[in-house]
Order: C-alpha cells, then sequence, then structure tokens
C-alpha cells in the first residue's frame, strides 16, 4: 500500500497475515513502525508495517498511484512502480533500482 500528502512524500506499507509477522519478537523498528488490526467482515488479523519513506517533491503531493498491472503469459503480474503528481508541478515515476539493492529512486521527473 502507498501513501502520500502534505508532507511532499510517500509512503509504502507492507501487510502480513499475524501468523507470518510476530511484531513482539521483531527489532525495533518493527515494534515502533507496526500496526495490527483486524479486517472488517473476515475475522483476519493482519499487520501493516511502515517499509520506505520517499522523498524527492518540494510541496504537497496530491496524486499516488501504483502502475496498472500487466498481461503476461496470461498471467496478471503487478510492476513495482508509482507515479505521483504534486503541487510543485512535478509528475514522478519511483522504481526500486536492484543495482542499488532495491533501494527506490526516481527514474522519470517531468515539469
Amino acid at each position: 500500500m502507498l501513501s502520500a500528502g502534505q508532507d511532499c512524500t510517500v509512503r509504502l506499507w507492507t501487510f502480513y497475515a499475524k501468523e507470518s509477522y510476530n511484531v513482539d519478537s521483531g527489532d525495533l523498528w518493527s515494534r515502533v513502525n507496526s500496526k495490527q488490526f483486524v479486517l472488517p467482515g473476515s475475522g483476519k488479523d493482519f499487520v501493516v508495517v511502515f517499509d520506505t519513506l520517499l522523498f524527492g517533491h518540494e510541496n504537497w503531493i496530491y496524486g499516488a498511484h501504483w502502475a496498472p498491472p500487466l498481461v503476461e503469459g496470461g498471467k496478471a503480474v503487478q510492476p513495482l512502480r508509482i507515479l505521483t503528481a504534486s503541487m510543485d508541478k512535478t509528475v514522478v515515476i519511483w522504481e526500486p533500482q536492484a543495482e542499488f539493492g532495491g533501494v527506490w529512486s526516481d527514474t522519470v521527473r517531468a515539469h
């Protein structure tokens, strides 16, 4: 999941089934940056963990969207690509960079 807003940053969040992610036995980062909740109507417990913070806009971000899924070999594949738009009059495409260990960076920036 991703979120963005008035602080000019994009946040990426990861969801885990509670039984596969033990908050109490994790490191301090995991304990501080995670929240447990129950998905309404499902009765299933989940943990959401803050994962990544992206900097690069100079004003409020008013749009943040994942790239649409692609169909490859009859299967839907979700590319790791995000588009953001900001009041600084820029749009940015963000992607993880394999050569830098998967660190997210802006690969396209347009005014």
